[in-house]
């Protein structure tokens, strides 16, 4: 919408009795939606706010709620955690009281977990991911995608215990639960990373033995998946890998798909001091789509789908 009709609408709505009926409050909701698409979403938090605060219900404060979670999804991704955690937290009671089903809370709660795990609040973040966990475990009949989700929400409260509050004998519990689901969910690409997380706690815990265990199914699982990629594209099915989350590299080059590592490259690559081409990558940094890490091997780095790791091996 133009500037112009964004102001009629404005100046139509400051002129309405002050008696809000909800023939009011959906104009303003569809205004917050307008704003939101322009990129004002501090017009349209304020606007979908006081919505709920004038007394809305039903369908019309789920609508509002839904326009807040979105100016919170704008916040997080510029990085604003402390603004995404407000619009998150005034959306909660609303989805409570009014969702429809147990997928949207789930989705809002994880997206709130996230917010405040990046502001630096580790407490409230495992509490709101801990109660996504039980919401999607106590599902009647849970789909792939919910095993999927309570797998992922459990592989973050892991990562959070390891790299954000020292924990490494915390993490271990919760990233056997994220592999066991992961696997129940047929979701590899998360396989390999509870894996590679479980390696690196079991290491800081001093459990050689454990460690070694979950590199042997860290690999196993990365071949695996390899394999599923490459005869997805021998199959003809381009967008059956598409969603996969990253996969880990390991310090075991991956058969498939392709990585090169000196002094053998596992699949026929174009190969020079250990880097994998194309894409080269030289440091940490995004090329053509693709994510790849310098000595990932040694940092846990990612290789986005299909994964060529470029490494300082």
């Amino acid at each position: 919408m133009t500037a112009t009709g964004r102001e009629l609408l404005a100046s139509a709505l400051r002129g309405a009795p002050d008696s809000v009926d909800d023939g009011r409050r959906r104009a303003e909701l569809e205004l917050a939606q307008i704003e939101l698409e322009d990129g004002d979403d501090t017009s349209a938090a304020r606007r979908a706010l006081r919505v709920l605060q004038g007394g809305a219900g039903g369908a019309l404060a789920l609508q509002a709620a839904r326009v807040l979670q979105q100016a919170g999804e704008v916040a997080a991704r510029r990085e604003d955690a402390e603004v995404a955690r407000r619009r998150f937290e005034f959306a909660l009671p609303v989805v409570r009281r009014e969702g429809t089903g147990d997928a949207a809370l789930v989705g809002l709660l994880r997206l709130l977990g996230t917010a405040c795990r990046r502001a630096g609040d580790f407490s409230a973040a495992s509490g709101y991911w801990a109660e996504a966990v039980t919401l999607c475990s106590a599902a009647e009949a849970p789909d792939e995608g919910l095993l999927d989700t309570r797998g992922a929400l459990l592989h973050d409260l892991g990562d959070m215990s390891l790299a954000d509050q020292a924990d490494p004998a915390g993490a271990v519990g919760y990233l056997e639960e994220s592999l066991t689901a992961c696997d129940a969910a047929g979701a590899l690409g998360r396989v390999v990373l509870a894996a590679s997380a479980l390696h690196q706690a079991s290491l800081r815990c001093g459990d050689v033995d454990a460690a070694a265990r979950w590199r042997s199914v860290q690999a196993r699982a990365s071949f695996a998946l390899g394999v599923a990629r490459q005869a997805s594209r021998l199959f003809d099915e381009p967008g059956a890998a598409a969603d996969e989350p990253p996969t880990m590299c390991s310090v075991t080059p991956v058969a498939l798909p392709r990585c090169c590592a000196s002094p053998v490259a596992a699949s026929p690559t174009a190969c020079s001091g250990g880097v994998a081409s194309p894409p080269s990558c030289a440091a940490p940094r995004r090329a053509g789509g693709w994510r790849c890490c310098a000595g990932c091997a040694a940092t846990g780095g990612m290789a986005r789908r299909p994964s060529r790791c470029c490494s300082s091996w």
